[in-house]
């Protein structure tokens, strides 16, 4: 759509829903998509395919979030891709914390950008966090965790 005069300019259409909203950054849009297994660089004037990133293993980021830096994408995974070429920053890391004495998988619903940091809210039914994830490895750098009924509250731009 363009968005001085709300005209359609090109349409994409997926056999299934898609898994994340798409993200505008510099004249490009970002989607994950199911039908292409993939995430997709879109040219923003004309909907062309700049570049695709192909998931593991079906599992899609559940959000994206383009900056400067990269694209980065969060679900079950962490997810950081060069935003011009389609190339990882690293390889895709599995999202994991110890509960109850065992590392468990957990489920990021939502990425900030804090800098050099990647800062994620997570929640389970016994506790919440905020996580900070390196943006150079995406490893965890640091966590900070509360009891369930105690939210973090977070701004939505730090």
């Amino acid at each position: 759509v363009d968005l001085q005069t709300g005209k359609e300019r090109w349409q994409l259409t997926f056999k299934t829903e898609t898994v994340t909203e798409p993200v505008f950054h510099g004249g490009t849009v970002y989607i994950a998509a199911h039908d292409a297994n993939a995430l997709l660089a879109l040219d923003a004037k004309t909907g062309q395919e700049r570049w695709r990133y192909g998931l593991v293993a079906r599992e899609f980021p559940r959000n994206l979030l383009a900056i400067a830096s990269g694209v980065y994408g969060a679900g079950d995974r962490l997810y950081g891709v060069n935003r011009e070429t389609g190339r990882e920053l690293w390889r895709p890391i599995e999202l994991r914390r110890i509960i109850n004495e065992k590392p468990r998988v957990f489920t990021v619903r939502r990425l900030i950008d804090a800098g050099s940091t990647l800062v994620a809210p997570i929640r389970s039914n016994r506790d919440s966090a905020l996580v900070g994830f390196d943006k150079a490895s995406g490893e965890v750098i640091w966590a900070v965790r509360r009891p369930v009924p105690a939210p973090l509250a977070l701004p939505l731009s730090l």
